[in-house]
């Protein structure tokens, strides 16, 4: 029989390390749904519209400002569709290595794991927690770093579109 006692007090240092990785992945969840999903699938499903329309129906030379621009704006969306993708992924990882570190904890308290294997099991979670915070944070930080240029580029480009539908509007009407 193992003793509650014995596995906290043998293992103090890692449970309490444990526990402090168990707070990195709150505050990285925190981060990841601290992004508006609903406004950036919008703004990424509008990116594609207006990108699909011009694609189809600009048939003119284009200025090499309007392509630089158009180009630009390309490369915005990007970043948006990958972590729409990304974010999902790295929710269920989150919530996974949660209920890793719950068990390893849970273990090292009740001292059910061999003495020789718990720095292997120990050494696994705290690199697995690294990568996936470390992702997290590189997620939110480009997403947040292009919401401010996608809001820039945005009024431009309805511009460029709706001076492109009103002009076949016009070649209709003639």
């Amino acid at each position: 029989m193992y003793s509650c006692s014995n596995g906290e007090k043998k293992y103090e240092k890692q449970l309490a390390i444990l526990d402090s990785l168990s707070k990195e992945l709150d505050k990285a969840d925190s981060l990841l749904n601290s992004i508006d999903t609903l406004k950036l699938t919008i703004a990424h499903k509008e990116m594609l519209e207006q990108m699909e329309y011009l694609q189809q129906n600009y048939k003119d030379t284009m200025e090499t400002a309007l392509a630089l621009f158009i180009n630009e704006y390309h490369y915005v969306k990007k970043p948006f569709a990958v972590f729409l993708t990304e974010s999902k992924k790295l929710a269920k990882e989150l919530s996974y290595s949660r209920g890793q570190v719950k068990d390893l904890s849970d273990d090292l308290k009740h001292d059910r794991i061999e003495e020789k294997k718990v720095g292997e099991y120990f050494a696994a979670e705290v690199t697995e927690i690294s990568k996936i915070t470390g992702s997290v944070n590189i997620a939110v930080q480009v997403v947040k770093e292009y919401f401010p240029k996608f809001d820039e580029m945005d009024p431009r480009m309805k511009q460029v579109v709706n001076e492109l539908k009103q002009k076949q509007q016009n070649e209709k009407t003639k």
